[in-house]
Formats: C-alpha cells, structure tokens, sequence
C-alpha cells in the first residue's frame, strides 16, 4: 500500500504536503503510510483516493503496475521474511522505506539480482551464505563475548589443561547433558555414509557421529552441540538465522578447544622462528587433539585479534582423486579486503600455481608411492598486481568422502605488520612464485603449468586494439 501510494504520488509530481492538503491528512501520518509504518482506516483511503485522482476499489486492490511486480515477489519471498534484518541494523519498514525513494528502480535492480542468480543457478542458502560471511568478514572473524563464555566454560568444567579430548567431551555431554553418542549408525548406512554429525533434539538427546571421523573432528561436533546447548540454540529451519545460530555454536566450539591465549602464546613461538618449521605448525594440531580444519579456522580468529594481522584469506578446496584437474572451491574468507586470489568463476581454471593446488597436486604424488596421507606447503605467492602473499596451505585425503582430497589454506598479505609478527618470511625455504587467478585470465607466456589458453585476456587484448583502432580513425 505504502510503495502503492507513493508511486502514485510521484507520477501525479506531487509533494508530501500537497498529496497532505488535498487528502486532508497530516504530512507526518502520510510519510508513515508511504514508509509501510501505518495503514489507514477507510474514510482515509477514500480522501487518498480523491487527492490522488483514482478509484478506491484501484487503490485498495492487490493489483499493481508490471514495474512493481518484482518487489512484492521479494517482499513476500523466504529471503525478507526468514532474513534476520536486525542483524544489519534494519527492520522491514527501513527495507520498505528504502524501495519507496524509488520503486520502480528498485524493482529493476530486484529484478536484475533475481535474473542473475537464475542464470548462475544460485540457491536461497547461496544468498545465506554470501550474508553470513559478510557479516563474518564485517566483525574480523572475532567475537569476544564468545571468547568470554568459553574460559567462564572451561573453567567450570575444570578444564585447565591445554587440549581437551575426546573423552572429556563425551563424558560431559553425557552426563551433564545426557546425550547418548551412536558412533556406528551412520557409517553403517549406504545413504549416510558421508553424513559427518546428525543430532537429534528432544526430551532423550542423541548425537550420531560417523565412526570415519578422526578423534578430533568428533570432539568439535560434541563441543559444538554444548555450544547450541549453552547458547539457548536449537533452530533448525533454512534460514540466515539458523546459520548464524549454526556458526556462533561452531566458533564457541573452536575458542573452547583452542583458548585464545594459550593457543596464541604457540603461535607466538612458531612465527618468531628465523625458518619455516612445518613439523611445529603440525604439532600443534596433534598438542591440542583437534582436526585440522578447526586449526586454520581458529587462526582466522586468533591472528585479527592478538597479533593484529588481518589482512588474511582462507579457502578450503576439494578434488576427486581420479579428477584431480577439477577443483571446487566450497569455503571462501577475506578479512579486510577481498584477497587474490579469490572467487571461483564459471567454467574456468585455476591457476595450478595456488599452493592450495599444488598441495593437492603433491598430496595424490606422495599417496601414489605410499608416503604421508598429508600434505603441508608454505609458498610467497605473488599476484598480478605485484602484491605478495604468504601461504600455508594443509593437503589430506577426506575421512568421510570416498576418493576426495581437500586442502585448507590460509594467506597473509605480506606487508610491515606482518613483516613484524612472522621472522621466516625471508626463509630460502618458501618458494616465491607469480601466480594468475585462471589460465584463461593470464597473460604469462610460455606457462608449463597452463591447462587451457589465454581466451579472456586475448579477447581483452583484441577489445583493446579494437577501440584504439577506432580512437585514431575518429580522432
């Protein structure tokens, strides 16, 4: 009603006092309609109607011109309804308000985003998951009332060592909890096998894991249950909520296993080396009994907040073992800036010069003569802008995913601050090596790691000589 008005308000070029004068109402009562905040009584509508020059039976129907057709599909679709606007420091009259400045190019810009997610087959979780890592991004990946909670945690559990195992975690959410733990359910069905963690909420609480877990990834998924638990969680529904609720479990998880200054006082030790130690970066995975990907997931917390290093990215990447060409990037952070290189794009090829390919690429090598089941490589990358980026990259095959490797890797950009915290950036050991974003983006000639031609950047060369040729012809 309040987008209705307003349009018709604008195409009759009045202003709020004159569509006031001439509808007898207030200016402030009217700017609440236009903005959604009030809906008028009918002897209201009707002076609305009259001042605006149309039928009430028109201005009270559902019907409305083809241009606003796209925000009343957005207005009453799963993305506005289910999306935690306060989150953003919105509320839906603020999302109202600002498509009535100007609804119907604000309908074409819905209508724009709606086309281009159908044509990049983009889901409702997509759009989820680019917003929960927004606001992920926005906060620096540090949340210190969660820190909080987990020392008050650990130290009611009395859990003053520094790892805690997988035994002290099952014996707490058994017994303070009561959770029954199924570790052979999963594993043992055709159709669950690659399911990792399935909990079941109700008056007699039971966790399935799957037993293909390593011990520590089983102690993440019980220490984040108790974080659903202690956080008052327990949304399931698809939604942007439930994914925030999903990650403020996981992140407790993480600060519980790997408190914050205990973990940060080793890495304190393993950046003040003058080399690359790679068996200290592995120890500690093996010190405080965690999985790997809650390692490099808790350095994208610690690093911001007590080493003030935060200009960072981490992926995780995965690959068949028989496709070992074909990677999908499945996880993505940047913290600061959006970090190169970043992204994955449609039908093109990574470069296999990323040390989060190369990992992958020496992982299947060393498997193939029967060496280590991981993979750990350092690399001073350097971009096509001249920047230069420190990585660590961790290569494994998957526990639970049958013939699939994945590799986890976190990047720094190599800059004073940096220069300052991390003393083995000048360690003869990391490889610096140029790296493109994709083979089909990359103007290196002669490249032995290319995998298909240059088209993109030809075609932009072609483009460039194009309009220079044209310049010259008129100028």
């Amino acid at each position: 009603m309040g987008l209705k008005i307003r349009q018709l308000r604008m195409r009759r070029g009045f202003s709020l006092k004159e569509l006031a004068d001439l509808s007898d109402l207030s200016i402030s009562y009217l700017n609440e309609i236009e903005k959604g905040k009030k809906y008028p009584k009918v002897e209201k509508l009707a002076s609305l109607a009259l001042g605006l020059g149309v039928d009430l039976g028109d201005l009270v129907s559902f019907k409305t011109g083809r241009n606003l057709h796209p925000l009343l599909k957005f207005l009453e679709g799963d993305l506005v309804s289910k999306m935690p606007l306060e989150l953003f420091g919105l509320s839906e009259s603020d999302v109202v308000d600002l498509m009535g400045n100007a609804p119907e190019k604000f309908a074409s810009f819905v209508l724009t985003v709606l086309q281009i997610s159908r044509s990049f087959d983009m889901k409702l979780e997509d759009i989820y998951n680019a917003a929960l890592r927004s606001f992920i991004e926005a906060n620096d990946n540090y949340f210190p009332e969660l820190e909080k909670m987990a020392k008050i945690k650990r130290n009611d559990w009395n859990f003053t060592q520094e790892s805690i195992s997988y035994e002290d975690m099952s014996s707490l959410i058994k017994k303070q909890y009561l959770y029954e733990i199924d570790e052979n359910t999963l594993a043992a069905n055709s159709l669950l096998e690659e399911t990792k963690v399935l909990v079941k909420r109700s008056e007699l609480p039971k966790i399935f894991l799957n037993s293909k877990l390593e011990t520590g990834q089983k102690t993440f998924y019980l220490t984040k249950e108790i974080g659903h638990r202690l956080l008052g969680l327990g949304n399931l529904e698809k939604s942007l909520g439930a994914l925030l609720d999903d990650y403020k479990a996981s992140y407790l998880a993480g600060a519980i296993l790997l408190e914050e200054k205990m973990f940060s006082k080793d890495l304190k030790n393993f950046f003040s080396n003058s080399q690359f130690d790679q068996n200290l970066f592995l120890s500690l995975i093996d010190k405080y009994q965690v999985s790997s990907e809650l390692m490099f997931h808790r350095l994208t917390q610690v690093l911001p907040s007590h080493f003030k290093v935060n200009e960072l990215f981490f992926l995780g990447i995965t690959t068949k073992v028989d496709e070992v060409e074909h990677f999908t990037m499945n996880k993505e952070l940047h913290l600061s800036q959006l970090h190169s290189p970043h992204g994955q794009r449609m039908n093109e090829s990574y470069c296999r010069r990323w040390v989060a390919i190369k990992s992958l690429q020496q992982l299947k090598n060393q498997l193939s003569k029967g060496l280590n089941n991981n993979c750990l490589l350092g690399q001073i990358s350097i971009v096509e802008d001249g920047q230069q980026y420190f990585s660590i990259s961790l290569a494994k095959k998957s526990n639970t995913e049958e013939n699939t490797f994945q590799s986890l890797t976190i990047g720094f950009l190599v800059n004073e601050e940096l220069k300052s915290v991390i003393k083995f950036l000048d360690d003869p050991i990391l490889s610096r090596i140029s790296i493109g974003q994709t083979c089909e983006r990359c103007p290196k000639e002669n490249c032995e790691d290319r995998v298909v031609p240059a088209c993109i950047y030809q075609k932009k060369i072609e483009k460039n000589q194009k309009e220079k040729a044209l310049s010259e012809l008129i100028n």
